[in-house]
């Protein structure tokens, strides 16, 4: 009798540290609301506003903020310049994942221009892993805001986040990848969905 309750409290204490695990990983966010946070001051607002436009239409809500001033939204497009060592100028525990986490956000989205290898160190840094994560290498002009538009149209039909991408960028080379923004993805909070 005594092993059944040890396994008992064993198997509950799985259950919970799955729950812990994936909890938020595939719910439908209602209603999302997007949020833009600038970190570099006037040198973003032409892209800050070329996004807004895009995307605007798609969200009922849209928060602004800057430095530390995080907005609380959904949805969160970051516009910084990643230094060398991948952290975006506002200290260690300021990643892209802890900026996420602070606006409550399910996807976050670092929506300059980046040097690749700065963005791979940055993709790499520590923090909670409850949003998905896009890392812009390079937006190619318009091809940024059109391809968000896309996936998050697409979403709202719907789609998962993870499949939405996909289908608009399949994972294998592609002539039709000329006209998309170059990305890393990280998929850190699984099939994230708008309903």
């Amino acid at each position: 009798m005594e092993v059944f309750f040890i396994y008992l409290f064993m198997g509950c204490l799985a259950a919970y540290a799955l729950y812990l695990v994936f909890r938020g990983r595939n719910r439908g966010v209602a209603d999302p609301a997007l949020g833009f946070l600038n970190l570099g001051g006037e040198v973003f607002m032409p892209l800050i506003t070329e996004d807004r436009t895009t995307l605007g239409p798609i969200f009922s809500k849209f928060e602004m903020g800057t430095g530390y001033e995080v907005p609380k939204c959904d949805v969160l497009f970051v516009y910084s310049d990643i230094a060398s060592d991948g952290s975006l100028g506002l200290g260690k525990d300021f990643t892209l994942r802890h900026l996420a986490q602070r606006a409550g956000a399910s996807i976050a989205v670092l929506a300059s221009n980046n040097p690749p290898e700065h963005g791979i160190v940055a993709s790499k840094l520590s923090g909670p892993k409850r949003a998905n994560l896009v890392w812009t290498l390079d937006r190619r002009g318009d091809a940024f805001p059109r391809f968000f538009k896309e996936l998050f149209t697409r979403m709202k039909g719907g789609k998962s986040m993870p499949l939405a991408w996909v289908a608009i960028a399949p994972q294998y080379q592609s002539e039709a990848h000329r006209d998309l923004p170059e990305t890393i993805c990280q998929m850190e909070a699984g099939q994230v969905r708008f309903r």
